[in-house]
């Protein structure tokens, strides 16, 4: 799985989490995480629908 240096950074204690957590997320935001996550959801919610019955 990749792992940005932010990433790495933030969850090893090397940056302050209080302030660059919000700064790697609005970074992923602006990359277009949340329509990269509604696009896995809705790809999940058709193949539930299809093959749970």
């Amino acid at each position: 799985m990749y792992k940005s240096w932010d990433d790495q950074a933030i969850r090893s204690g090397f940056m302050d989490f209080e302030t660059e957590y919000p700064k790697a997320i609005q970074k992923l935001k602006v990359a277009g995480i949340d329509e990269y996550v509604a696009e896995i959801q809705r790809q999940l919610d058709e193949f539930l629908a299809i093959y749970s019955k």
